[in-house]
């Protein structure tokens, strides 16, 4: 009976290797080190020297090797395709690897050796863990089994930190503006300091019409085109040329010239409505048919603040929080708010708050929120940058519940005396001025 076992277990092997498929190795998953695939007698595979798991990746090198001869065709010039999957869906795809022609001739001596940039930059991804499955873009080669690649990444550019002053003579008015390819749908509030005047609303118009500057990494193209005038009343109206184009040409710039406008003056704690008129006269749509004949209520409200890292800096980012009803005690938010900083998935924003770190219990009282986390939130950042980052993150998104107005923090029912150089033995309040655009 062991001696049939034996000769079993040979005519299996035997069978894996004639397949051309490596033991231990799933024709599905893939492996990182050498994959191999066969169709019609066709024999490729993908070699790489790569480990499984990286960490801040900047470039890999892939072969293309055969058994014997082999050609490959492709419709365009690239050699791989990249499948991005964040928490197991699938996040974005692109392209990857030039070749100068739509052909590649292989022999077994003669290999095809590529490196690919897979840096976040390149790829374009904010922080987080992403599995990367690299494909073949060979149109006649059906089945290359893909390499399959875990990596993390985590920006190492600056974070500027939020402030509770302005400097002398200055005053500092939020701006909002798109991400510089519009890949995500929020616009960032920057906060710009300017001489103090007694027009801040015009003021704060004019900056928009600016746009921001050219070194934080946003897009350079102010959000907005002329305006008449904005005067606040009972209602804050905005009067706008029926002519500017920006506002009625393109349904993706229309959108962020009105959201620009509403959030920044909105971003004004005296305003609380804003009615939009065009040419003096109120208008059933404007902005490539957006209804504007009502006012519109401002609502800073029940805000998620979640990080945006472009290739300059980090920017905090508020997000609609749709998880909250009407029913919801403020126990309910702060429970909530606690788990969207950590587990909401918004589309190239990153959750400031790891895994690592829980919230053991907190408790309100006297509009004060106080928060007691477990160890991990003194310990799991090294680096004092996303520090401020974290801490910037949870004082905006639970001051954004109402009737919560300062924040307490504790670490195992103990305070601290500072956090990357922040004194915590006191409740802190929301900063005023979020995401300067100098430091």
């Amino acid at each position: 009976m062991l001696r049939f076992f034996k000769n079993l277990l040979v005519i299996s092997l035997i069978c894996v290797i004639a397949m051309g498929i490596p033991i231990n190795q799933s024709p599905i998953e893939g492996n990182s080190t050498k994959t191999l695939g066969n169709n019609n007698d066709k024999k490729v595979y993908l070699s790489t020297q790569s480990k499984d798991f990286l960490t801040n990746p900047k470039e890999m090198t892939i072969s293309h090797k055969a058994i014997g001869n082999e050609t490959l065709n492709y419709n365009d010039n690239k050699l791989f395709k990249i499948e991005i999957y964040k928490n197991n869906s699938l996040f974005k795809t692109l392209k990857s690897g030039n070749i100068s022609s739509n052909k590649l001739k292989l022999t077994k001596s003669n290999p095809y050796t590529t490196t690919i940039n897979i840096s976040q930059n390149q790829l374009n991804l904010p922080n987080g863990n992403y599995r990367l499955r690299i494909k073949s873009n060979s149109d006649n080669i059906k089945y290359i089994t893909p390499i399959n690649l875990n990596v993390n990444f985590l920006s190492k550019v600056p974070y500027i930190k939020a402030r509770n002053k302005s400097p002398k003579g200055l005053m500092g008015l939020t701006l909002f503006f798109p991400s510089k390819d519009y890949n995500i749908s929020q616009l960032i509030g920057v906060t710009r300091f300017v001489k103090t005047n007694k027009r801040p609303l015009t003021t704060t118009l004019k900056e928009l019409k600016k746009g921001p500057q050219a070194n934080i990494g946003l897009n350079n193209t102010p959000p907005i085109g002329d305006f008449e005038y904005v005067v606040r009343k009972n209602i804050t109206y905005i009067n706008l040329p029926s002519t500017e184009k920006k506002y009625t040409k393109n349904e993706l710039l229309s959108k962020t010239a009105m959201t620009s406008m509403l959030k920044s003056i909105g971003s004004n704690k005296k305003v609380k409505t804003i009615k939009f008129t065009i040419d003096n006269t109120t208008y059933d749509k404007f902005f490539n048919g957006k209804v504007v004949n009502k006012p519109i209520d401002i609502d800073f409200n029940n805000r998620l603040y979640l990080a945006y890292n472009t290739p300059k800096r980090y920017f905090l980012v508020d997000c609609k929080l749709d998880v909250f009803t009407k029913e919801d005690t403020l126990n309910t938010k702060v429970e909530k708010m606690f788990d969207a900083l950590k587990n909401y998935n918004v589309k190239h924003l990153w959750n400031p708050i790891p895994k690592g770190i829980e919230l053991i219990n907190y408790n309100y009282a006297d509009n004060t929120l106080t928060l007691n986390f477990n160890d991990k939130f003194k310990s799991f950042y090294k680096d004092d940058n996303l520090k401020l980052l974290m801490l910037d993150s949870i004082l905006y998104s639970f001051t954004s519940i109402k009737d919560i107005k300062e924040i307490k923090i504790l670490i195992n029912n103990k305070t601290i005396k500072t956090f990357a150089g922040i004194n915590l033995e006191k409740p802190l309040k929301r900063p005023l001025y979020i995401n300067p655009e100098v430091n």
